[in-house]
């Protein structure tokens, strides 16, 4: 059974159905965590990154990434694509965020098979981890194609820019509208790449000289490829 089967019980028929919640301690959750996922993606060639992130190449320019993401109580799943040739706007907290990613909990109707709980006992954690990380693994087999080369990946970021979202759509990430904006240039679409900049400026709040320094280095970037 897992922690949702039993939190529905927990509900329907109360605490003797299925017995008290506890909340796991937080340092024993994400070790949990981190050993199922091990567990589960290093025999498959993936490499363990900081935090409670996995990365394995698909291209010299391009990691696939999978990474779970603190929720309140819970932690939640996402896979994605870190890009090395896109210009970082400067050191900061969102220096590792993903350039092309798909969380479920944007836009699954029932998210609950794509987040683990806190609550969970240790049986429960173990087991829903482990379906979690594989349910994963199977989604993200699709970033291979993305980066077949660049036009594939540009089709990639159209596909997520039409998905619709219960929550969050793409440009609330802004630092996939960068990675959109540097892979249209170098496909030769600098001027629809420029018009995708505004919008993550205006999110990360960056000065007119960091808005500058980035535009040059697509400038550059796109002169140069990769």
């Amino acid at each position: 059974m897992s922690f949702w089967d039993r939190l529905s019980k927990y509900r329907t028929h109360g605490p003797q159905a299925v017995g008290e919640l506890a909340l796991q301690p937080a340092d024993v959750f994400r070790r949990i965590l981190g050993q199922i996922a091990d567990e589960e993606l290093l025999p498959l060639g993936w490499s363990r990154g900081t935090g409670l992130q996995w990365f394995q190449p698909i291209q010299p320019w391009a990691d696939e990434v999978i990474a779970f993401t603190t929720l309140r109580s819970a932690a939640g799943i996402r896979w994605g694509l870190r890009l090395s040739f896109v210009p970082k706007l400067k050191k900061s907290r969102h220096g590792a965020d993903l350039h092309l990613s798909h969380d479920p909990l944007d836009y699954e109707k029932d998210a609950a098979s794509w987040m683990v709980s806190q609550f969970a006992n240790e049986e429960e954690l173990r087991s829903d981890t482990r379906a979690m990380v594989r349910k994963a693994i199977a989604e993200s087999r699709s970033l291979v194609a993305c980066c077949r080369d660049l036009h594939s990946l540009v089709k990639c970021f159209e596909d997520k820019k039409a998905r619709k979202y219960r929550r969050f759509g793409f440009h609330h990430y802004p630092h996939e509208v960068l990675a959109d904006a540097a892979v249209l240039g170098l496909v030769g679409r600098e001027e629809d790449g420029l018009q995708e900049l505004d919008a993550a400026f205006d999110r990360l709040k960056a000065s007119p000289a960091e808005r500058e320094r980035f535009r040059q280095a697509l400038t550059e970037l796109w002169k140069k490829g990769i």
